[in-house]
């Protein structure tokens, strides 16, 4: 019964990230202009970027919760891990849990700063038609939707681990839910690019709030201990191990397939930049849904 939930809500969380899009793509078409239109598209192609920082962590990170929930002793860069107890190995999934926090740390205030700095400047340079105010407002937002992103990332490699679908796919329910919502709201009382980029934040905000209650209702009915691990340096490098690898794979897919609209902004207007990206999404959209 659980793996047939679970399967049904994997169903309902690619459908929802499917229709997001189509559902978002009209009621943004109508209520910004080119410009703008042009801009959010080059935010996007920043926020794929951005979730390049993760460099294969997420999925390595997954594997190893599953090893210690599964019960394993310990962990290994290569090889089958041993597992002699019945359950999980709470003392392991403690020590991935500060490590995967600690790292998504590190990379979150990475990626704030380089946004921030790098990112605004970049911003700012390719605006030329646009309220400088309303275009440093949505970036901020922007900017700060794509910490907080980074810094919870972990959470959903932590339930994809121990197999809670169901709980990933009911915070991605309600973070678009909350965007689409608060999306077109926006939009319709005339606050444009800052809208989207408003809705975004909250939806990053309300997706992370309820994996955070999840994982803590999560520790209390398998009694975690209150006292905190100390970070494993080992545990790291167990996981950067195989992560290093997929990251490079991450990067390159981008930059064969997303970094262009990033490279058209540069050398294009914002109105050619749009008609480009929603042409690229357009096609990418129908290829999926064929599939």
């Amino acid at each position: 019964m659980n793996w047939n939930k679970n399967l049904l809500w994997n169903y309902i969380g690619y459908g929802i990230s499917l229709a997001i899009n189509i559902l978002l793509l009209p009621v943004v078409l109508k209520f910004l202009n080119n410009e703008e239109l042009g801009l959010w598209y080059v935010f996007m192609s920043v926020g794929t970027f951005v979730a390049m920082v993760d460099f294969g962590f997420s999925p390595q990170i997954a594997r190893f919760v599953t090893y210690a929930y599964a019960g394993a002793d310990s962990l290994k860069k290569k090889g089958i891990v041993s597992a002699t107890q019945i359950g999980m190995n709470i003392e392991l999934l403690q020590k991935l849990l500060v490590v995967s926090r600690r790292l998504y740390f590190f990379l979150s205030l990475f990626v704030f700063i380089l946004l921030i700095t790098i990112g605004t400047y970049y911003v700012c340079s390719i605006t030329k038609m646009l309220s400088l105010w309303q275009v440093l407002c949505s970036w901020i937002f922007f900017c700060i939707a794509s910490f907080v992103n980074i810094l919870y990332g972990y959470y959903n490699a932590f339930f994809r681990g121990i197999g809670d679908f169901v709980s990933i796919n009911k915070a991605i329910l309600l973070s678009k839910c909350v965007q689409i919502f608060c999306s077109f709201i926006g939009l319709y009382l005339g606050y444009g690019l800052f809208a989207v980029a408003f809705s975004f934040f909250l939806s990053g905000i309300f997706l992370r709030i309820y994996l955070g209650i999840a994982l803590r209702r999560f520790g209390k009915e398998n009694s975690f201990p209150e006292k905190k691990d100390s970070f494993d340096v080992g545990v790291l490098s167990i996981i950067w191990h195989n992560s290093w690898r997929e990251g490079v794979v991450m990067i390159s897919r981008y930059l064969i397939i997303q970094s262009n609209t990033i490279l058209c902004s540069l050398y294009i207007n914002l109105i050619e930049t749009a008609s480009y990206a929603l042409a690229r999404r357009s096609y990418e959209k129908s290829v999926i849904y064929w599939k």
